[in-house]
């Protein structure tokens, strides 16, 4: 609940301070255990990354951020989300360019934490010649381009996320490597066969490339998985998902002639594709399932992303901001500030 607290301090100081100038409403509160920094401007991010230190949160104000050229520390990242909140009127958290992480010379950027951001670009998780091992590296509600593993990994997880591209593993050895409730445009491939990759509650939407020999759950998934492949309470072709029947199969809802049909009977919009938004608009989709107790996951709830643990949801979890108000003058010296904020749930 502390935790909590100082976040919704850091956003409204973030929304409040020096609002009359537009470069200096866009802002980062750098938090270092009870001390607070903010940054302010187009290369706030870039500074508060540089003064952090591993274990310390940095809060994002609405708006444009330049991109540091590495993100090399062990810090937390929350954004104000990758999309306008409609709702309260919120506007996203945007970084310019994509997001490379490489460890410091004998070190790793383990448990790196990024929630809530447009990143404009590719994430890169590189491997220096000393590193061998990322760990705990999560992305939670952002959205990006393509993702490249060029790192060995343990425990990574992209949750309720937006991949605009494919997530290629650059034959590196992943254990625990979990893809949550996201929406993903092209393939997941190329790890290791070593390696340990869950795909659950899902849309892969692509259909020209197969998707590598992994275990897929409740996801919705447009092509062929490769040779080895296992798939449990998912939606596809049956020669896809099947690989002309040498790949395992359990309790998979498959069609065999009519997919747009098919898919159209699947979801409650009644769209008979898999593009991330309602066609003809720009408004995105919610993936919710018509029938979720025809259409049902291993664990119970809808298959695709609106089921599970973690349903899909692009607000981020840090508080919102319902209301707040600053006396007009001191008293005592001191500015009465009353702060009204919404705690949502972590999705850790």
């Amino acid at each position: 609940m502390k935790h909590l607290f100082s976040m919704a301090v850091a956003l409204f100081m973030t929304a409040t301070s020096f609002a009359q100038v537009v470069s200096e409403a866009i802002s980062a509160t750098l938090q270092r255990g009870e001390s607070t920094t903010v940054y302010y401007g187009t290369d706030a991010l870039k500074q508060a990354l540089d003064d952090a230190e591993d274990g310390n949160i940095i809060t994002l104000s609405s708006g444009t951020f330049s991109t540091p050229a590495n993100f090399n520390k062990s810090v937390r990242i929350y954004g104000a989300g990758y999309e306008d909140d409609t709702l309260t009127g919120v506007a996203r958290t945007f970084l310019a360019g994509g997001v490379t992480m490489n460890g410091l010379e004998g070190q790793h950027p383990d448990y790196f934490y990024m929630e809530g951001v447009w990143i404009n670009g590719e994430v890169n998780i590189n491997k220096l010649e000393t590193d061998t091992l990322i760990q705990g590296t999560k992305f939670v509600k952002c959205r990006m381009g393509t993702i490249y593993m060029r790192s060995n990994s343990d425990a990574t997880i992209f949750r309720q996320c937006y991949i605009n591209g494919y997530i290629d593993g650059y034959n590196s050895i992943a254990t625990g490597f979990i893809i949550q409730n996201c929406y993903v445009s092209h393939r997941v491939y190329k790890f290791d066969t070593k390696s340990a990759v869950l795909v659950d509650h899902c849309v892969l939407s692509y259909d020209d490339y197969s998707h590598g020999p992994y275990l897929f759950k409740n996801s919705i998934i447009n092509n062929w998985l490769d040779l080895g492949a296992t798939a449990v309470n998912c939606v596809g072709y049956q020669r896809g998902l099947s690989n002309d029947n040498q790949n395992t199969l359990v309790n998979c809802y498959t069609d065999y002639s009519k997919w747009a049909d098919y898919l159209a009977s699947i979801f409650a919009d009644g769209q008979g594709n898999l593009n991330y938004t309602l066609d003809g608009t720009s408004i995105p989709r919610r993936w919710e399932i018509a029938n979720p107790d025809v259409f049902i996951g291993d664990d119970g709830t809808a298959v695709g992303p609106a089921g599970g643990d973690y349903p899909w949801d692009k607000i981020p979890s840090t508080p919102r901001i319902i209301s707040s108000k600053i006396a007009n003058k001191t008293v005592g010296g001191k500015l009465h500030v009353t702060v009204k904020a919404e705690a949502r749930p972590v999705t850790e």
